[in-house]
């Protein structure tokens, strides 16, 4: 990036046909340019990416230009604005090309204008009634959602389940699962972002639940081979599918396996949706340009028994002597009571880069597949700092989540007012 802020000298360049001044920091042109004959030549200037925000002032100087027919303004504030094509191909009708793009290919932005909000939203967000220009030029939707971790965090009790289980088919004996102890907790992931105004928006948390020990196979679950608790004939390998599977499938079990992340049933679980108003200024601007930082955080609560909590031991009863059971002929079930603790931990960041795309003034959606990767560490095992380009640094992608960004959408008003 370049930082010229004055382009007078350019225009005072004799027979001048091109003028390339991109990636600067023009806030706006000499008036006026029509005051030598050098620019009676220029048929194409390229104004991309600078700070220039008064949209209707450019084009007044522009005008003055009767052989500009290529003219690049894309990633300039003013391209937030509903109106800038519109305004500018009437304002500038012998244009041929226009960011980059033929006249006849350009599609219109949608026919969408900002709408006034109540004074008492204003005054929620904070925005200056006393000035015009403070007020949005559009607003922009952001729907994060589908965060995927790449980790299991209960990979190892799924194994040893699988374990046990093998270890019980060739046995040919029904499996007996460890629980572990204390409970398993769910793991909880989130992330955050800033808005243009540097204020934080949270997302839904995704909630995942411990696993539960898988069902074996109909012929190793039931009463066994027969024996004193069993009713009748046990079950037989050559049942096969039928009434005796059913009620072997299912008995005694602590219930069926929690369903894979993939599978939720509720779409708001692990999303951030927003929408934030976008102002003709370059903080606005910026804040497209540059790209969004989302941070990624996991939640892990563990289960630790309260003291005098723990299960009394089982007391076995003499031959001839009944237990003695409570008045109401129930035994008692000692009660574990638990105190949960929860540490969260970084787990990455990534950047979404598809919106600079709506800075290119033909674009008003785009979609991302957003990777978030482990920040790097500052020391490595030895306690010596790692620098940021050392191997040593984990790149391996941790989550991903899908990114979908809308600009002009047609409700301004739903998701600022609070109901």
């Amino acid at each position: 990036m370049q930082r010229l802020t004055d382009a007078s000298p350019v225009f005072r360049c004799p027979k001048l046909l091109h003028a390339g001044l991109s990636y600067n920091q023009l806030t706006r042109l000499p008036s006026p340019l029509n005051h030598a004959p050098n620019n009676a030549t220029l048929i194409s200037l390229d104004l991309s990416h600078n700070d220039i925000c008064d949209l209707p002032a450019l084009l007044t100087r522009l005008a003055s230009l009767p052989a500009l027919r290529s003219l690049d303004l894309q990633g300039n504030p003013f391209c937030l604005a509903p109106s800038y094509l519109s305004d500018t191909q009437a304002t500038l009708p012998h244009l041929a090309f226009l960011d980059g793009k033929h006249i006849g290919l350009i599609g219109s932005r949608p026919p969408t204008t900002s709408i006034p909000l109540s004074d008492a939203e204003v005054a929620a967000v904070g925005w200056d009634t006393s000035s015009a220009e403070r007020a949005p030029a559009t607003f922009l939707e952001l729907y994060l959602h589908s965060i995927t971790p790449t980790e299991d965090h209960y990979q190892s009790v799924r194994e040893a389940w699988e374990d046990t289980l093998a270890v019980a088919e060739v046995a040919g004996v029904p499996p007996v699962f460890k629980t572990p102890e204390p409970p398993l907790q769910p793991v909880r992931y989130y992330f955050e972002m800033e808005d243009p105004g540097g204020a934080l928006l949270c997302s839904i948390p995704l909630s995942i639940s411990p696993p539960s020990p898988p069902e074996p196979p109909a012929p190793l679950d039931g009463g066994g081979k027969g024996g004193k608790g069993g009713k009748g004939k046990a079950v037989s390998p050559k049942a096969g599918p039928g009434r005796g599977d059913d009620k072997a499938v299912g008995k005694g079990k602590a219930g069926t396996p929690a369903e894979p992340p993939s599978a939720l049933p509720t779409l708001e679980a692990g999303s951030l949706k927003a929408r934030l108003p976008l102002f003709l200024d370059t903080t606005s601007r910026d804040f497209l340009r540059n790209g969004m930082k989302v941070t990624m955080f996991q939640m892990v609560s563990t289960a630790e028994a309260r003291p005098g909590t723990l299960p009394r031991e089982p007391v076995t009863p003499s031959k001839g002597v009944k237990p003695t059971l409570p008045k109401a002929g129930v035994a008692e079930v000692p009660v574990m009571q638990y105190e949960i603790s929860s540490v969260v931990t970084l787990m990455g960041t990534g950047m979404l880069h598809c919106a600079r795309d709506l800075l290119d003034g033909c674009t008003f959606s785009c979609t991302e597949l957003l990777q978030i990767k482990p920040a790097p560490g500052l020391w490595d095992s030895r306690g010596l700092r790692m620098p940021l380009k050392d191997a040593r640094h984990e790149t391996d992608t941790v989550a991903t989540l899908t990114a979908e960004i809308r600009i002009h959408v047609a409700s301004v008003v739903a998701g600022i007012r609070k109901t």
